[in-house]
C-alpha cells in the first residue's frame, strides 16, 4: 500500500498479513444540517474554520495468528496542546451505539500528534451477558456488537469550548473519571457506513 487519498498521505508501515489505512479529512461535528460534501461526516454542520484532519489510521495484525493488532492514529491541524479520547464505536455517527475507550492522544504545539497502542481491534466487540446477542464481523456471525469504527472526542469540555469558540457546547460521556459529562464533543470520526476495521 502506498499513498492515501482523501486529503491525507501516509505510507504503509511494515509488512504483515493484514494492513488497513484510512485517510479522510473530518470537520468539527455539531448538530444541524450540512451541505453534501464528500469530505464531511454525515449529520453535522461543516465549518471550514473548524476543519480538523486525520492523516492516518493504520491497523496492523492478523486475528487468525496474533492476539492483538497495533493501531496508530496520526492527526494534524488539530487544536494545539489538547487531549482527545479515542474510542472504538459501533456507529460512526450519532448515536454511536456501543463504544470502547481505547486510548488518549495529546497534540503538540503545532496541532499534530499521534497515538500508538495495541488492542484487539479487528474483532473488537461489546457484549452484555444479561442479553447475549450476535452480529456480523469479517468472518460471519460473531458474539456481541461489533465495534468497527473509530471516533475521537475532546477530553475536556473547557478545551472544546475554547478551541471552537462556543460556550454553549454541552458535556458528553466520552472520557472516564469525575465529574460526569466532563468530555467535549466529537472531534473526528471515520464517517463511514461500512466497517473500517
Amino acid at each position: 500500500m502506498g499513498a492515501c487519498s482523501g486529503g491525507g498521505t501516509c505510507a504503509a508501515r511494515g509488512a504483515n498479513a493484514y494492513q488497513s489505512i484510512l485517510c479522510q479529512p473530518l470537520p468539527y461535528k455539531r448538530d444541524g444540517p450540512r451541505p453534501d460534501n464528500s469530505d464531511a461526516v454525515q449529520g453535522a454542520t461543516y465549518d471550514k474554520a473548524k476543519h480538523f484532519q486525520a492523516t492516518c489510521l493504520f491497523v496492523q495484525g492478523n486475528p487468525a495468528v496474533s492476539l492483538y493488532e497495533s493501531v496508530t492514529v496520526d492527526v494534524s491541524n488539530m487544536p494545539p496542546d489538547t487531549t482527545f479520547t479515542i474510542f472504538f464505536i459501533e456507529l460512526a455517527n450519532k448515536p454511536f451505539g456501543h463504544v470502547e475507550y481505547v486510548a488518549d492522544l495529546h497534540t503538540r504545539d503545532d496541532g499534530s500528534g499521534e497515538a500508538s497502542f495495541q488492542a484487539i481491534t479487528l474483532v473488537a466487540f461489546a457484549a452484555d451477558n444479561r442479553t447475549p446477542v450476535t452480529s456480523q464481523d469479517q468472518s460471519g456471525e460473531a458474539s456481541g456488537i461489533q465495534l468497527e469504527h473509530l471516533g475521537m472526542w475532546f477530553s475536556s469540555l473547557q478545551d472544546a469550548q475554547k478551541a471552537l469558540n462556543d460556550n454553549t457546547l454541552k458535556g458528553t460521556i466520552f472520557d472516564g473519571g469525575n465529574p460526569p459529562l466532563h468530555a467535549g464533543p466529537q472531534a473526528m470520526t471515520d464517517g463511514q457506513t461500512a466497517p473500517v476495521f
